[in-house]
């Protein structure tokens, strides 16, 4: 139960209640501190700063504020930031990574080929036999018996089954930006 001279929003007692539950607690470099309305120089430096193409992360920075304080500030303003950094970044990232997959989808076939080779070559077997006189058996088959030729044809479709799909990865999302381009130039009759 809460004391009766409580607020009926925080639950803390009308004396103990502070600047900070009224204006809210904002998070600038880690610190809680009061939020506190921009000053009029503020808002020009954060203009000045967006047209010198600085971040919204470099101007946050500067002014001690959260990053979320000069998006508000600037957009309040009619400021817009140069994304074109971001964009570039998030692009080469695309790349990088759809190369990446190129290489392991490379690796993943010529490891299912080296496996699936293993199928005509000679294979050792081996056993221990114990008793009074242990022994240790070994003798070389033409080729793998048919529980191993299982084990290898299991590891190669693995192999290929993994190279499948991360082909299939890029061409879904290239296939659905695509899709995408389509719907958005058929809404905007073509002109995009």
């Amino acid at each position: 139960m809460t004391h009766p001279a409580t607020t009926a929003a925080s639950g803390t007692p009308p004396d103990m209640i502070s600047a900070a539950h009224v204006a809210g607690p904002s998070h600038a470099r880690g610190k809680v501190v009061e939020a506190m309305p921009l000053t009029d120089q503020q808002r020009l430096t954060i203009c000045e700063r967006a047209d010198a193409g600085m971040s919204v992360r470099q101007i946050a920075a500067e002014l001690s504020v959260a990053p979320s304080t000069v998006t508000r500030a600037a957009k309040s303003l009619g400021v817009v930031f140069d994304r074109s950094a971001t964009e570039r970044a998030t692009a080469a990232r695309v790349a990088d990574g759809r190369a990446r997959r190129a290489e392991l989808a490379e690796r993943l076939i010529e490891l299912a080929n080296g496996e699936l080779d293993q199928l005509s070559r000679p294979c050792r077997v081996h056993a221990f036999v114990g008793g009074q006189a242990p022994t240790f058996l070994e003798h070389v088959l033409p080729q793998p018996d048919a529980t191993t030729r299982l084990a290898i044809a299991r590891t190669a479709a693995v192999f290929l089954d993994r190279h499948v799909r991360l082909l299939d990865a890029d061409r879904t999302a290239a296939d659905s930006c695509s899709d995408v381009d389509a719907w958005l130039s058929a809404l905007t009759g073509g002109a995009l």
